[in-house]
């Protein structure tokens, strides 16, 4: 299944994230509309490809209109037929879509009045359909990524806060990982959850996952990072250690630090996390690298996104041309 190294990228396909109006009982929490802008999409795949880079992780959303969330329809939501349309074009670019559909508690408006019921067996049932027609949609796809930011009590000063832990947790990981891997996929989710519980991550996440811990902190210029913060990156350490896949992922976009953005374009995070992960992680089940974006559906956006792809570029022939 995986026959080459991943150089990923991640960006949002609709406009809305945060909920707007946690009061609708509507069970459309985002809101009433989001955008799809095609023509910037298709352009940041196209810098992508020209970097070298091989894979889209493509957050689907409140921008598809889900079969299976007839209540969750916004105006502007785009079919699955157009998805699949330009992951087909994508592919001929040499870029793998892969689907990720965020099945975080923290994040799940987007799934309309199932966002209320994480751990429930309507919540459970839903979330299986979900990942089958996220998997059909891009022509079964080697992986499916189940997202899972900020899965963490530290996410907490939303209108409503809701995380799953310990075997609540693990259940839903293990009925995902399930669902995927009897679709004929791998599952991919964000690392967020390990530091938040180390011990317990270790003991309960199915060993078909592969990990993408996010590293978000910034680097200093002289290759430095502040002190405290030094021991997130050891989080890829503890992967290692218990064995687990990973491709590795950070941000140019932004560094933020208990809501509070300190930095942008971080462009030294890239390669200091590139030189980390190779002296840190076995080739075995180093599976690439990626780059985590908070950017905006506009002109900002697609600068920084451009950055992002010049610099993994020559991350890339860094890496290849020191094997």
């Amino acid at each position: 299944m995986e026959d080459r190294f991943i150089w990923a990228m991640h960006f949002r396909l609709g406009s809305v994230f945060e909920p707007v109006n946690p009061t609708d009982m509507t069970g459309r929490y985002l809101g009433d509309s989001t955008c799809v802008d095609w023509e910037r999409a298709d352009g940041r795949v196209r810098h992508m490809a020209a970097a070298g880079m091989n894979t889209l992780l493509l957050e689907l959303g409140e921008a598809m209109e889900f079969s299976c969330l007839p209540k969750a329809r916004l105006r502007g939501q785009v079919k699955a037929s157009e998805i699949n349309g330009h992951g087909r074009a994508w592919r001929k670019l040499g870029i793998e879509t892969i689907p990720v559909v965020e099945l975080s508690a923290v994040h799940s408006e987007w799934m309309g009045e199932y966002s209320r019921m994480p751990a429930t067996p309507p919540y459970r049932e839903k979330c299986v359909e979900v990942l089958r027609e996220a998997y059909d949609v891009l022509e079964k796809p080697k992986y499916l990524h189940i997202g899972m930011a900020d899965e963490t009590g530290s996410y907490s000063h939303r209108h409503l806060a809701l995380f799953r832990r310990k075997e609540v947790l693990w259940h839903d990981l293990k009925l995902f990982s399930d669902t995927i891997s009897n679709l004929g996929a791998r599952p991919w989710m964000w690392g967020d959850v390990v530091w938040a519980d180390l011990d317990g991550f270790k003991g309960n996440l199915p060993k078909e996952y592969l990990v993408s811990y996010r590293w978000m902190v910034n680097v200093m210029s002289g290759g430095k990072i502040p002190e405290k913060e030094t021991k997130w990156i050891e989080t890829f350490d503890a992967l290692e250690s218990a064995g687990f896949d990973q491709v590795p992922t950070c941000s140019t976009s932004a560094w933020y630090q208990r809501g509070v953005a300190r930095s942008v374009e971080t462009i030294l995070n890239p390669p200091h996390v590139a030189e980390y992960v190779r002296t840190h992680v076995s080739a075995e089940r180093l599976k690439g690298l990626c780059c985590f974006s908070y950017y905006l559906p506009d002109a900002t956006g697609d600068k920084v996104q451009r950055q992002t792809c010049d610099i993994f570029g020559k991350v890339r022939k860094s890496w290849q041309g020191s094997i």
